[in-house]
């Protein structure tokens, strides 16, 4: 009986240690009539990792998909309350549309947004395509996007309603 208290004690620790190792900062925000839970991840991972980390932790779970001026300054918000100007882009669920100039959302809804900076997306990197988009966010550019290439490793925002 004494171990397999000892044991439960030792899967909370490990359990509250896994969730603490992973930085993640949330908040619930409302536009209208829908609401999102919005997760900032710390993490440095490349797009698809990213992606996929959002659908595995999350009903529902996808990087987070942007539809105002007022929801990327929201955005922007979370990622700054959570870490001020230490991270300077994350990973957003835009994604080039195969080998198009147009960019469409992981979670399937509308493209009826976006903040790029301009002249983006422009797909110029002499690593390769730059199919994947992040939210610039601690500097002269905070809250605009721009294209870049998917390997790199970023920290990331997922969204889930």
């Amino acid at each position: 009986m004494k171990s397999a208290v000892y044991m439960l004690m030792l899967i909370s620790v490990a359990v509250y240690a896994d969730q603490a190792s992973k930085k993640i900062f949330s908040k619930r925000i409302c536009e209208g009539n829908t609401c999102k839970w919005y997760r900032f991840i710390n993490r440095q991972v490349a797009y698809a990792d990213a992606e996929l980390y959002c659908r595995r932790n999350w009903n529902n779970g996808r990087l987070v998909s942007i539809h105002s001026a007022t929801e990327n300054a929201s955005v922007l918000r979370l990622v700054k309350r959570s870490c001020g100007n230490r991270v300077p882009y994350a990973w957003i669920g835009a994604v080039q549309l195969m080998e198009s100039i147009h960019f469409i959302w992981t979670d399937g809804s509308i493209w009826n947004y976006n903040n790029w900076i301009p002249g983006q997306p422009d797909n110029i990197n002499p690593h390769g395509t730059e199919a994947c988009a992040e939210i610039f966010t601690a500097n002269d550019r905070p809250g605009q996007w721009n294209d870049d290439h998917c390997g790199f490793k970023r920290a990331f925002i997922c969204q889930h309603f």
